[in-house]
């Protein structure tokens, strides 16, 4: 969707990433400074027009909002709104259509049960989002529609072509635009390209000129500039025929064209090309900014913890799920996600974390620190296009039965069926929280994790080798290492007895180090102590 051949066109302005890390590294800077969390806003219409096409449609939205809680960042999904152009794709978009997508209402649900917030848009999602990015309530836009660049967004992330990777994906920034391309990238050069080349209100565009016609029209001449004022004015009709007439004449004379498109030009002063209201659609969409009174804007700096209980509820009801279905995705996403959360969320009230003891994990309220009993693994990622191979995660060992007990409960509830007839439940689990996040926000667990390893207490396991794909917990392709993590770390030579507090310090600064290191350093401490 959107403006055919734009994506091609800027490829090569596309910066490859990891969307987990991507977020990990903005997180890290906002905490660092006080800041709210990385809010990202993403165009729910793509989404659940791609669902459409899998046998389950909500597991395939599952799948996408299992990947978005494991990161530390806020999502806001926008759904289109009631006040869409009439016409989209040569199609009419007859009044039954603009009500809501029968997966919007499912949709809406499982966003609220992870954690999420949603809202649905006056009129297109994407130009909502764009006002929203532009205005700052959003970092970035999440969307496969290069309308979005047409709308004016800022930061616009694509999200990846294939299924394999959901990870991977690809991030535009205004700079990137501007350094291929200033002018055919320019937000005026993408509504000419829209207008000419054609988009989605208006398909085939100027018939005759094809999208490489029309960048290379965009790259040469000011009928960008032209079309965008045209678009501005009251007295449009007037503009647009100085803009039609000098079109024309680009068409039959410009040197920087393959060749000269006669039939095109002389088909301009019939067809009464552009169409005013195709113009008008484009650049002044219909958005909460332009509709009075205007909507409040809810409060996405807000972190919400996901609810266990709603996501059986719904698991039951929209993915007719058994038990250990809902067990793991509550145990390998949601969860994890709850307890980075909540951490996150501490660290901002300014609470002092301190290592919780047994009795702690056995009362405690949530799945904060006072849930943590220690780190017990360490899991590195693969080499995957986009993703670090230095990104790791740790494995904490979290009490959960206070959030478990209750989607037990709620799971009988719906099916009738008791998950838990033995009276065999695990009170605790092993929650993977991205460990440059846990080395920011509670350190102390990462020194003693490391202080414990040093001193026998605790046998580290091996590490274990993270895929970077739509949900780690449902796609990870394990390997084991044949040596321990000190054998392979890199040795280094203890300079000074002070070198303890300075790895500490390092941990703080969520500056990871190697257990070898961390051995080391205690070793010397120990001398001096």
């Amino acid at each position: 969707m959107g403006i055919e051949g734009l994506w091609q066109a800027i490829a090569p302005a596309a910066d490859h990433r990891s969307l987990t890390e991507l977020l990990t590294t903005e997180a890290l800077k906002r905490i660092e400074n006080g800041e709210r969390l990385p809010v990202v806003g993403v165009d729910a219409s793509p989404l659940m027009f791609q669902a459409q096409g899998v046998a389950i449609q909500y597991r395939f939205l599952v799948t996408l909002l299992e990947q978005w809680i494991q990161t530390p960042a806020l999502f806001h999904i926008v759904f289109d709104g009631p006040h869409r152009p009439p016409r989209k794709r040569g199609r009419a978009v007859r009044p039954q259509v603009q009500q809501q997508h029968y997966l919007t209402g499912g949709f809406r649900e499982l966003i609220d049960a992870f954690g999420f917030t949603s809202s649905i848009a006056p009129g297109e999602a994407e130009a909502e989002l764009a006002l929203m990015n532009v205005e700052g309530h959003v970092d970035y836009v999440l969307t496969p529609d290069s309308d979005i660049f047409l709308f004016g967004a800022l930061n616009v992330i694509r999200p990846p072509h294939s299924e394999e990777d959901w990870d991977h994906i690809e991030v535009y920034t205004p700079g990137s635009l501007q350094n291929q391309d200033p002018g055919a990238l320019s937000q005026a050069g993408i509504l000419f390209l829209a207008v000419v080349a054609g988009g989605d209100y208006n398909p085939v565009g100027l018939e005759g000129c094809g999208f490489v016609t029309a960048y290379r029209l965009a790259q040469t001449t000011d009928l960008p500039q032209m079309l965008e004022r045209a678009a501005k004015d009251a007295n449009a009709t007037e503009q647009l025929a100085r803009f039609r007439n000098e079109l024309q004449r680009e068409l039959l004379e410009n040197p920087h064209l393959e060749s000269k498109r006669p039939s095109t030009a002389s088909k301009l002063a019939s067809n009464n090309f552009p169409d005013p209201l195709v113009v008008c659609q484009y650049a002044n969409p219909t958005t909460s900014a332009s509709t009075a009174p205007r909507p409040q804007i809810l409060n996405l700096a807000e972190i919400k913890l996901p609810n266990s209980v709603l996501f059986v509820c719904q698991a039951c009801r929209l993915l007719q799920w058994k038990w250990p279905q809902v067990l793991g995705t509550l145990d390998g996403s949601i969860w994890p996600g709850h307890c980075m959360r909540e951490i996150i969320q501490a660290k901002y009230s300014g609470i002092n974390f301190q290592i919780a003891d047994a009795e702690t994990c056995a009362t405690a309220n949530g799945l904060g620190s006072h849930a943590m009993s220690g780190i017990t693994q360490r899991e590195d990622t693969t080499r995957e296009p986009g993703a670090s191979p230095t990104f790791k995660y740790y494995g904490v060992k979290v009490r959960v039965s206070c959030v478990k007990v209750p989607a037990m409960k709620e799971y009988e509830r719906e099916t009738g069926i008791n998950p838990d007839p033995k009276k065999m439940m695990r009170r605790s689990a092993v929650l993977w929280i991205p460990a440059p996040i846990l080395s920011k926000v509670y350190p102390e667990l990462v020194f003693e994790h490391l202080r414990d390893m040093h001193r026998g207490r605790r046998q580290d396991s091996p590490v274990r080798v993270r895929s970077r794909s739509a949900s780690p917990r449902s796609s990870c392709r394990q390997r084991t290492s044949s040596a321990p993590i000190a054998e392979r770390s890199p040795s280094i030579e203890v300079s000074s007895p002070k070198l303890g507090d300075e790895i500490y310090a390092r941990v703080r600064k969520n500056t990871l180090v190697t257990t070898n290191q961390h051995t080391q350093a205690l070793q010397a401490r120990e001398k001096v102590y």
